[in-house]
């Protein structure tokens, strides 16, 4: 597999006594810029080793344990689930059209029975999901056949193909309308079809790291999270950032990055996931129709102790403190509202003293949610009035236990 990293050459001297630096996957296209941004801007990059190359070498790459930790595609997680552990709320994939995942097409998709259609894909999960759209929802059973992803070339040799990442979000802004062609968003397709979300690829640990790190490993996924939430609260940066490389202007990835993709994995995700399994299980697949799927988990304890989260390969967390998860909650309600951390106490008020409103009440309830992996009922956070509330709820939930 050719890579490209950013290790530096290794020094003589002492033993380090500084945590390990996982070797960690990184997809160069654009839907993984804001999370490379936010761990730039975050300075987490310095805690990493990045490896990137196409989602199919590093899915490859880290169910042999050739990474640490990184993106897999779903396919391959579920092939490989006894060797992975995903890491929650952190995912890739679209709740209706992902603008970048594509079947375009010279002919309605039901004239394509029998006839080429060209796979220019580097992710097998999209692939699949193309092939498991044409034949079981439109009902047709083309010819397939691999080729390099270029829209002119691929319809030179059939009458449609399926395209992912930059090339088919160019393709469809660009290329399709100048040509007069169909374009089918997977995404779309797929959310018609069932109501859910589809996931194109997790962030997971292979599980000989995970065991042996498990303080990194919930390291590194503490640094996902924020970079996810960081980048999204200055996606004008980001999208000025990318642009300057890209032939996109900043609406088009603005519109990209904040109403196709979806960077979340809840329940919604998983029941998206368990569909596509059940759908695409079989003799050659790989997986059953059902698989488990291991999930990190973690409690919180005041002292900083690690406690078992309830699955297989309990203790796997980190040592986090009261006072880190207050400095937690302090910079959530201060990204929100837009404030600095300093005006944030644990015990202000949030009508009185923060001038919070409905809707700025509703998302951090959002990102406490995604933050701690707890379901908030709205009549229990409508007496939510200060951070120390919300420590109460915590614990109440049981992510935050006494001795």
């Amino acid at each position: 597999m050719c890579v490209e990293t950013d290790r530096h050459p290794e020094t003589t001297g002492a033993p380090s006594t500084l945590p390990p630096r996982p070797r960690m996957g990184h997809i160069e296209f654009l839907n993984c810029f804001p999370l490379l941004w936010g761990l730039a801007r975050a300075g987490s990059l310095a805690d990493l080793d990045l490896i990137k190359d196409t989602p199919d070498n590093l899915s490859d790459a880290l169910a042999r344990g050739a990474l640490d930790i990184g993106p897999i595609s779903v396919l391959e997680l579920l092939k490989n689930t006894d060797e992975l552990v995903v890491l929650p709320d952190i995912a890739i994939g679209s709740d209706g059209p992902v603008m970048s995942c594509l079947i375009i097409s010279r002919l309605p998709l039901h004239r394509l029975d029998a006839l080429p259609v060209a796979l220019g894909s580097t992710s097998r999960t999209a692939v699949r999901l193309a092939r498991l759209l044409l034949s079981d929802l439109i009902g047709v059973q083309p010819q397939y056949f691999c080729c390099p992803p270029d829209l002119t070339s691929m319809l030179q040799q059939a009458p449609a193909a399926v395209l992912i990442g930059d090339t088919a979000l160019h393709a469809a802004l660009y290329e399709a309308p100048r040509l007069n062609l169909d374009v089918h968003d997977l995404g779309q397709m797929w959310r018609d079809w069932t109501g859910l979300p589809f996931v194109f690829a997790v962030y997971a640990a292979h599980r000989d790291f995970a065991e042996r790190e498990p303080d990194t490993v919930h390291r590194v996924h503490t640094h996902l999270l924020h970079a996810r939430d960081l980048s999204l609260a200055n996606i004008d940066q980001v999208c000025r950032q990318a642009a300057h490389s890209q032939t996109f202007d900043i609406a088009t990835l603005k519109q990209y990055y904040t109403t196709a993709l979806d960077f979340t994995l809840n329940d919604r995700h998983l029941s998206g996931i368990a569909e596509f399994t059940r759908r695409t299980a079989g003799p050659h697949s790989g997986f059953p129709p059902q698989v488990q799927l291991q999930l990190l988990q973690n409690r919180i304890y005041p002292d900083g102790q690690v406690g078992g989260g309830g699955n297989s390969m309990a203790p796997v967390g980190d040592q986090v403190t009261v006072a880190r998860v207050v400095d937690r909650l302090r910079e959530t309600v201060a990204t929100v509202l837009e404030l600095d951390v300093e005006e944030v106490t644990v015990d202000a008020l949030f009508y009185e003293d923060l001038e919070v409103d409905s809707l700025h009440k509703t998302e951090i309830s959002a990102r406490v949610e995604r933050e701690f992996h707890v379901r908030i009922d709205p009549e229990g956070w409508a007496a939510i009035r200060t951070i120390t509330d919300v420590l109460t709820l915590l614990h109440d939930k049981g992510v935050l236990i006494d001795e």
